[in-house]
C-alpha cells in the first residue's frame, strides 16, 4: 500500500513540476510575441515568419548591389591608376 502511495506522490510531483514548466513557457512565449509585435507590428507568429522572410530578401538584395557597386569602383579604380 506504501508502494502505491509513493508512486502517487511522485506522478503528483512530476505532474506539478509539468505544469510549472508549462507556465513558464506559456510566459516566456507572451514575451517574445510582446517584443514581436512592439518591435515589428505583427500580431502573428506567421506574420513574424513573413517579415523575416521579406526582410532576409532583402538583405540579401542589398548585398548584391552592394558587392556591384563595390566590384564598379573597383573596375573604375583600377582604369585610373
Amino acid at each position: 500500500m506504501s508502494n502505491i502511495i509513493d508512486k502517487a506522490l511522485e506522478l503528483k510531483t512530476r505532474i506539478e513540476r509539468r505544469k510549472q514548466e508549462r507556465d513558464k513557457a506559456k510566459g516566456a512565449y507572451g514575451q517574445v510575441m510582446k517584443q514581436i509585435q512592439d518591435e515589428f507590428g505583427c500580431k502573428s507568429l506567421e506574420q513574424a515568419e513573413k517579415l523575416l522572410t521579406k526582410m532576409q530578401k532583402q538583405q540579401k538584395q542589398s548585398k548584391e548591389q552592394i558587392l556591384k557597386e563595390t566590384e564598379a569602383l573597383e573596375k573604375e579604380l583600377d582604369e585610373h591608376d
